[in-house]
């Protein structure tokens, strides 16, 4: 079973992060914990059936089948969209531990979770360094991270033609 090994060979491989000298907290250890075991299933999710058939002229008397691993771009996807709808979550003490409550909404064991908002690099934010986009060059052509679309966090864009004289 690839899927299997291959999640097996994750965890074994991301397990050493949750060394607890390397997060400020405990409830950091549980968000990292619990965004993990979402991407370790959604590996697993994402795997499928494949067959080969043996026989004399493709006969099929035979069949082979596995489970075999995703494609890295459809684990991707399915990761993005995950990310894309993340609950906020905050820490409560129950009992000797803490435990992971939604702000808002409800979460389940397949929805990522965070505990901290991520800043919105479209604005100015002297606290995170951000120069946000506005009144910067975008390539109007552009597919990459300097096109207008991308640069503009797809909220539209102002272009100017500028005639240089040599």
């Amino acid at each position: 079973d690839n899927v299997g090994y291959g999640v097996k060979a994750a965890k074994a491989f991301s397990s050493e992060p949750f060394d607890r000298r390397k997060f400020k907290s405990n409830v950091d250890i549980r968000l990292h914990r619990h965004n993990s075991r979402v991407g370790w299933r959604a590996v697993r999710s994402s795997g499928r059936l494949q067959c080969k058939c043996h026989g004399v002229s493709g006969s099929c008397e035979l069949k082979t089948c596995w489970k075999a691993a995703p494609t890295l771009m459809e684990v991707s996807q399915k990761l993005k969209l995950k990310h894309r709808d993340a609950e906020e979550v905050h820490s409560v003490p129950v009992g000797r531990r803490n435990k992971l409550l939604p702000i808002t909404a409800r979460f389940n064991k397949d929805d990522l979770v965070y505990t901290v908002q991520s800043p919105d690099y479209c604005v100015y934010d002297p606290k995170t360094g951000s120069r946000g986009t506005k009144g910067r060059e975008c390539n109007a052509t552009g597919e990459d991270s300097f096109g207008c679309k991308e640069m503009c966090c797809s909220s539209g864009y102002l272009s100017s033609l500028d005639e240089v004289e040599d």
